[in-house]
């Protein structure tokens, strides 16, 4: 063996062992909570999949959560009402691809702090009841089977600005029924029939509404005359008619691709054909003969 050099003291050790373990506890933490769940950055966001498991605790405040892809079918594996009794600091939830059929009224509760909640890709068949998210902004309920909006939005999520309701299954809605902050609607591809004036009647920030794909035929005369409304998306309906007055003439574009139309007139409240100039109009209207544009 060789003889050990004078002065050696084994620190170099000692600083190999320190960058080891300082490595250790750098890599992003697990958490018991699901088959493959982790935290990123300064344990402020989490992304589960898996099975998600209900009595597992979280010691730590997240912001951003997201659980996609639970396995609901397996037994004891649900979303339990003190679900997120430890997470009061939670920002950003995503729920999606979970096949929830429903979500217990309490759920949300604790969460005053929410601002964007994510539920699209289930099988929901109403918008749950949302007790006290006065913080929430976004809501996104894409691709479910929602036939029905009711008035729980208004009452338990008045500062709502973003609510997404794409690809469901709702044949009618009042405006009275959405908090009056809202500024974005998505209802594309659902089977919304007809637009009366009391179908958007109670938006007063409203400037943008999309109903790309639904089966509309018939437009009322004022349904969407609203002072703050910009964008409105007709695309892929069966409009044949629009009459005179149903647009705010401050509108600044006005989709109505692939519909029943055979041709577009400018309201006499615009004045000249020249008074159109200022609006988009893009359609494929079947034996369109005029675009005003």
């Amino acid at each position: 063996m060789a003889p050990r050099r004078r002065g050696q003291t084994g620190k170099p050790c000692l600083a190999l062992f320190m960058m080891i373990a300082m490595l250790y506890f750098a890599v992003p933490e697990r958490i018991d909570i699901c088959r493959d769940c982790s935290c990123f950055g300064t344990l402020q966001h989490i992304s589960c999949k898996g099975v998600f498991r209900v009595g597992a605790q979280l010691k730590h405040t997240f912001e951003d959560v997201a659980f996609r892809g639970l396995d609901l079918d397996v037994p004891h594996s649900k979303l339990s009402p003190d679900l997120f009794q430890n997470r009061k600091g939670t920002i950003h939830l995503d729920l999606s691809e979970n096949g929830l059929k429903f979500i217990d009224d309490g759920l949300f509760t604790i969460l005053h702090q929410m601002k964007y909640l994510t539920l699209s890709h289930n099988a929901l068949t109403a918008i749950p009841v949302f007790h006290n998210l006065t913080s929430l902004q976004e809501l996104y309920l894409v691709f479910n089977n929602i036939r029905i909006i009711g008035n729980n939005l208004k009452a338990h999520a008045p500062k709502l600005k973003e609510l997404m309701l794409d690809h469901n299954k709702i044949t009618f809605f009042q405006g009275d029924q959405f908090p009056e902050k809202l500024e974005i609607l998505g209802l594309s591809f659902n089977r919304i029939t007809s637009i009366d004036r009391g179908s958007l009647s109670g938006f007063v920030q409203l400037k943008k509404v999309d109903l790309t794909g639904n089966l509309i035929s018939q437009i009322s005369s004022g349904s969407f005359l609203l002072p703050g409304l910009k964008t409105v998306i007709l695309n892929e309906n069966k409009i044949r008619e629009i009459f005179k007055d149903t647009f705010n003439p401050e509108l600044d574009k006005l989709h109505l691709n692939r519909n029943r139309l055979s041709g577009l007139v400018c309201p006499s409240q615009w004045g000249d054909d020249s008074g159109c100039g200022r609006y988009v109009f893009t359609f494929i209207a079947t034996h369109a003969k005029h675009i005003a544009a």
